[in-house]
């Protein structure tokens, strides 16, 4: 019988071969990965950003008057007047250190608590009032994995 088995350089080769392969998918799984990584810090940063534009939106469309550089002595700052049950409230949000804060009745809250990750708001600007109604705010938000998103709208009292 003519039997033949496998030779060391046959087996040598077929390892060699195995490990290119299984190096190339170890190498596809981690760029997989990392781009999901990056893709839902992404995610959490435009998320938030969203909710934060929402938040000033909100204070901001029904006020009776809107100034900026009245809070904080920050020239940044932007302050949205509402009535409410006949009494003026203030709603004022600025930039302290690295948080984005709104005062507001009842106290002081940092808009960046909630996020499922860590974040900072490493500028926050507003443009001059335009006509007593709108102003052009932008901000910048980053995580601690140093992902960063710039933020950028009008907003504006309907009053």
């Amino acid at each position: 019988m003519n039997e033949r088995g496998t030779t060391l350089i046959e087996l040598l080769i077929a390892m060699v071969a195995g490990s290119v392969v299984l190096l190339g998918i170890g190498s596809f799984y981690v760029a997989t990965l990392r781009a999901s990584h990056q893709d839902s810090a992404q995610t959490f940063l435009q998320r938030q950003g969203v909710l934060i534009i929402d938040e000033m939106a909100r204070q901001i469309r029904p006020a009776t008057a809107f100034t900026r550089g009245g809070c904080n002595a920050d020239a940044n700052s932007l302050q949205a007047t509402q009535v409410i049950n006949g009494n003026p409230v203030n709603f004022c949000f600025y930039k302290n250190g690295t948080q984005l804060n709104e005062d507001r009745p009842g106290g002081t809250a940092n808009l960046l608590v909630g996020s499922p990750v860590p974040l900072t708001v490493s500028s926050f600007v507003s443009s001059p009032i335009i006509n007593g109604k709108a102003s052009t705010i932008s901000f910048r938000l980053q995580d601690n994995a140093q992902n960063s998103m710039m933020f950028t709208t009008t907003l504006g009292r309907y009053n």
